[in-house]
């Protein structure tokens, strides 16, 4: 907190005196992100163990480029790739730490379609064809990751499929029935399954899902090879990505921008965010629009019967219950994980023996054959929830370009709107001239301070909302 203080303080006292060699070394030093870095003690990450890596070096002078990228994950990558399909090519990407050490190297691997929010609440609040345009983006980003994957030849485990399975606990048969109007309605019709069907699919205990809704055009794939697949290519087209070089403050300067890093400073003509919730408050306003809770993963050791346990091949989550989700890797490991509201920065060893409790007490019951299975990794990060579970992106004044609040729903999204941000830049546009332009997000109170009760407070909501979808 006292550096908090100090900080704000200072900075208007040191910019206005210009004394910039002596704010880098101050901010550098002294700054505080607020980020949350706080991961579990011992993060064993199956997705690093078994993703072949070359690091990229550290910003250590001043340099210049067109376009700077804050963020090296999903939305980082995907954006400068769109740069270059619209002709932009001086990009830089600075990372904090390594390319998808945030959410993109941390997540359940599904490439999912549509959206956090239900599709019947979208409907209802904004209206079908509203709803439809989103969807149709949503499907065109899943499409997007699946022909770079093929056009760059990227080896990351790219499977089919999806369930959305649905416990018996506040199963509502007229809520289902009316998801799969609108979705038939706006053209994506999904496939209703059985409990019976369903359980089949994915090898559970007989009658543990209610129901289910199959989806053929999702996918499940091992994120950081996609990543470093993308990586590589961007590296091949000239593109600077710079590892252990945070931004530390920007700050406008004449026709461009100025970003303060440890070691070097950054001129830049426009400045892209795409840390999402691991900007933490380093721009304020993009703080207020979502709460962070944390989420966590386990891998289990190898498959003893690898037929009986999802013979199907989908990833699936669970729409209500505990939210869990999970899918089968290449090597025949079961992932499986799922999200809590513990407040951040909570001692991570509590958190760690809280998750895997968890994880391994939802093995038990949904694989009773496996319960017990020896648990190989462990790993977690978190996740940005906005208050209608919709993203935002857009621009503040022409210079800066953001893109966020994928509440759990980032793969699709990181690829649709870093597209829609690449041709606003292109075109000098301070909209992307999509349905996402009329969204807004109720700001949240604090830069944090309460996200415990404000997930607690949405989730009591959340429980009264259902019940009108």
């Amino acid at each position: 907190m006292a550096f908090w203080l100090i900080g704000h303080i200072a900075d208007p006292l040191l910019r206005k005196l210009a004394w910039k060699k002596l704010k880098g070394i101050f901010v550098s030093k002294f700054w505080p992100q607020l980020v949350y870095d706080d991961i579990f003690a011992s993060d064993k990450n199956y997705y690093r163990a078994t993703a072949a890596n070359k690091p990229c070096p550290r910003l250590e002078t001043d340099k210049s480029y067109d376009i700077v990228i804050v963020g090296g994950g999903l939305s980082g990558l995907a954006t400068a790739k769109h740069l270059l399909n619209v002709g932009i090519k001086n990009i830089a990407i600075i990372e904090r730490h390594f390319v998808g050490w945030g959410a993109s190297g941390r997540n359940g691997g599904e490439i999912l379609p549509g959206f956090t929010a239900p599709v019947t609440r979208m409907a209802r609040r904004y209206g079908l064809e509203f709803t439809k345009s989103m969807w149709d983006l949503s499907t065109k980003g899943v499409a997007d990751v699946v022909k770079t994957i093929n056009e760059l030849d990227i080896d990351c485990d790219l499977r089919p499929g999806y369930v959305l399975a649905m416990e018996p606990e506040g199963y509502n048969q007229k809520s289902v029935e009316s998801e799969l109007d609108i979705l038939e309605k706006i053209g994506h019709a999904k496939t209703f399954k059985s409990s019976q069907q369903t359980c089949a699919m994915l090898g559970c205990k007989d009658g543990y899902y209610k129901a289910g809704l199959h989806y053929t055009d999702a996918f499940h794939f091992h994120p950081l090879k996609y990543l470093y697949g993308l990586k590589d290519y961007l590296l091949k087209q000239g593109v600077s990505i710079y590892e252990e070089t945070p931004c530390i403050h920007f700050e406008n300067e004449n026709d461009g921008l100025n970003i303060l890093t440890p070691k070097g400073n950054l001129r830049a003509r426009k400045l892209v965010l795409c840390g999402d919730s691991y900007l933490g408050t380093l721009v304020p306003h993009l703080r207020r629009k979502y709460v962070l809770i944390r989420n966590a993963m386990i891998a289990t050791e190898p498959l003893p019967d690898t037929d009986n346990i999802l013979p199907s091949g989908v990833c699936v989550s669970e729409n209500k219950g505990k939210l869990m989700y999970y899918r089968k890797t290449a090597d025949n490991r079961l992932i499986i994980g799922g999200g809590d509201t513990i407040r951040p920065n909570n001692d991570p060893k509590d958190t760690r023996k809280h998750i895997v409790e968890l994880c391994q007490n939802s093995i038990a019951d949904i694989f009773p054959q496996i319960a017990g299975i020896p648990i190989s990794y462990v790993w977690g990060g978190y996740i940005g929830i906005t208050s209608n579970y919709l993203p935002y992106a857009g621009s503040k004044d022409g210079k800066i370009y953001y893109m966020g609040g994928y509440s759990g729903h980032g793969v699709n999204q990181t690829h649709i709107w870093s597209a829609l941000i690449a041709n606003a830049i292109k075109n000098e546009n301070l909209k992307t001239a999509s349905p996402i332009d009329r969204l807004s997000h109720l700001p949240m109170p604090g830069l944090g301070d309460y996200d415990n009760y404000l997930a607690q407070l949405g989730m009591l909501a959340e429980s009264v909302m259902e019940k009108f979808d």
